[in-house]
């Protein structure tokens, strides 16, 4: 599940967990990305969207192999080498649920076949941010390792 705030002018939010799984315990992950708004828009009402597993499990598209000769994105590969599950903007054919105040794409990639290369489209003029949470990928020819980071110059 994701919580996705626009704090603008102000808002109260507080971490939490279900009382399930305060019973029962488990490993809580969890990350926090905060992206500042342009200064015209910092006084906008704020807003909060509880998006759920099942809203962001209906946002999926398949991987794109990495190809030198293609223009764009090469072969789409099976959903049994990975996916890509769209919280925020686009991916492929996927919309995800978030409705963001600015341009944010968000994505839950898995990775599963460790013999490929897969390409990413991104936004030109946007920032990239690659978090790890578990594994490691290489990133334009650097390693990035469980709970690592990558920022991509525009």
């Amino acid at each position: 599940d994701v919580q996705w705030m626009t704090a603008a002018r102000g808002i109260i939010h507080q971490e939490f967990h279900s009382n399930e799984f305060s019973k029962r315990g488990g490993v809580f992950e969890m990350c926090q990305l905060w992206v500042n708004l342009p200064a015209k828009d910092k006084m906008t009402p704020p807003k909060y969207q509880e998006i759920l597993k099942k809203d962001i499990d209906n946002a999926v598209s398949p991987l794109y192999e990495y190809s030198k000769d293609a223009e764009g994105c090469g072969a789409k590969a099976d959903l049994e080498e990975g996916c890509v599950r769209v919280i925020a903007g686009k991916f492929g054919e996927a919309t995800g649920p978030a409705s963001t105040f600015t341009q944010v794409d968000m994505w839950d990639i898995t990775i599963n076949s460790v013999n490929k290369s897969y390409e990413f489209q991104t936004v030109a003029g946007n920032n990239v941010i690659v978090f790890v949470r578990r594994g490691e990928i290489e990133v334009q020819g650097k390693p990035v390792g469980s709970q690592g980071v990558a920022i991509m110059k525009r």
